[in-house]
């Protein structure tokens, strides 16, 4: 969609896709799902200790947990996420897209929202990187799907100059890239 600066629509492009039903899966549960996404936005490893099992269910479908000072309240719904069309599609998962949003001292923080796969079956990535002498070694591997899988790398042509600290927070988002589902 093309939106003028009105916010009306001027253009509208759409494509589909024929699908057809494969199989059966059990999908997984809220609470399941909702402890993956957890762990995807990091919020697992605060000090709250947030967990699904502490989520109360609202009267929007949300869920919230409620400490002295903070506040977490996670949503989520089923899409069909599906890449773009010229991809080789052989099975479309369905999957849960979350939003969170955080209560810290009364400040009201969005997280970015996550897609967390909705059925053990889809593919899950697993990245491990490190960071030696000015290289950094990358390894993914893929769980579920379909094979074969197909792998892309995008290396950015700048130089790095190495600083120690600049290594550091390297590693440090490398790993926080690493740890999600």
């Amino acid at each position: 969609m093309v939106f003028d600066g009105e916010g009306v629509v001027t253009q509208l492009v759409y494509a589909s896709r024929k699908l057809r039903k494969s199989r059966d899966l059990e999908v997984l549960s809220l609470q399941a799902a909702d402890n993956l996404a957890l762990s995807a936005l990091g919020l697992d490893k605060l000090d709250e200790g947030f967990s699904s099992q502490a989520l109360n269910l609202q009267s929007d479908g949300s869920r919230c947990l409620n400490t002295q000072q903070n506040s977490l309240c996670l949503s989520s719904e089923v899409v069909y996420y599906a890449p773009e069309l010229e991809k080789d599609v052989k099975e479309i998962f369905p999957h849960y897209l979350y939003s969170a949003t955080l209560t810290i001292d009364g400040e009201a923080l969005s997280a970015r929202r996550v897609l967390i796969p909705a059925v053990e079956a889809a593919p899950s990535v697993n990245l491990t990187a490190s960071f030696s002498r000015g290289e950094v070694q990358a390894e993914a591997t893929v769980r579920g799907g379909l094979a074969p899988y197909h792998y892309e790398w995008f290396s950015s042509t700048a130089e790095l100059p190495f600083k120690p600290t600049l290594a550091s927070a390297i590693m440090q988002t490398l790993e926080w890239i690493a740890a999600k589902p």
